[in-house]
């Protein structure tokens, strides 16, 4: 998506994810049923399980995908490399020791529609997370300013 001045010009409509390989394949495949273009890391036969952060970025900004991650820690570590990729992000937060595959899905369908509506809005790369509770989907960063909440962040 590009934006000029106040106008979104949309160059990938509907979104299509990455889901990295700390979440399960299967959040992948049956997020397909339902219609999203969304691939695990491990279907991408040009970009090995075990890449690290910045090369995703890269993949993802050269495949226009969003990167679907529960890797906290690539945000703290990578930062600056992925905000300067330009690529989308939404973390799906949780417990990881008590957390599931079921609990990571039902945190990405709970939250994925009102994402794609941020998505298909922004200017430029936007970050949420995804928790549980009422809060539900959390702004984190955004390229442009249009796309950051009134009044701060």
């Amino acid at each position: 998506m590009h934006w000029s001045g106040n106008i979104v010009l949309r160059t990938s409509w509907p979104p299509k994810y990455l889901l990295d390989n700390d979440l399960s394949k299967d959040i992948a495949v049956a997020l397909r049923v339902f219609g999203f273009d969304i691939l695990h890391i491990s279907e991408t036969p040009d970009l090995p399980d075990s890449s690290y952060e910045p090369e995703i970025f890269k993949w993802c900004a050269l495949h226009g995908r969003t990167w679907i991650t529960h890797d906290y820690e690539a945000n703290k570590k990578h930062a600056a490399d992925l905000k300067a990729s330009k690529v989308s992000a939404l973390w799906v937060r949780g417990n990881p020791d008590g957390a599931s595959t079921w609990t990571f899905f039902k945190l990405l369908v709970r939250n994925i529609d009102l994402f794609q509506q941020k998505l298909s809005n922004a200017h430029g790369a936007i970050h949420y997370k995804a928790i549980r509770g009422e809060q539900g989907l959390v702004f984190m960063w955004a390229e442009s300013q249009y796309d950051r909440p009134k009044g701060g962040a």
